[in-house]
């Protein structure tokens, strides 16, 4: 019984330093911490597809921006790519 409790206490112990030197959770944290980098990019390709669609006559190129657009806020806002769809 003590055997257990040992290699419990040892493995509670174990496993937040074995996370912190795994390469994925250290990517992980580098993505999160550049998140509003990534976050202002992709606003930033969205509002320019918009621009340009405010300004598109042509029903095919409109239709290819609107894909475009849905396509960004996919993987961004799934809402809002569904209202796009529509």
């Amino acid at each position: 019984m003590l055997h257990r409790i040992a290699i419990l206490i040892i493995s509670i112990f174990a496993i937040p330093l074995s996370a912190t030197t795994n390469p994925g959770i250290q990517q992980l944290e580098k993505v999160l911490h550049d998140r509003d980098k990534y976050v202002s990019a992709k606003e930033h390709r969205i509002d320019s597809l918009k621009s340009i669609l405010k300004h598109q006559w042509d029903v095919k190129q409109k239709l290819e921006c609107y894909d475009e657009l849905y396509r960004e806020y996919l993987t961004f806002r799934f809402d809002s790519a569904i209202a796009y769809l529509d």
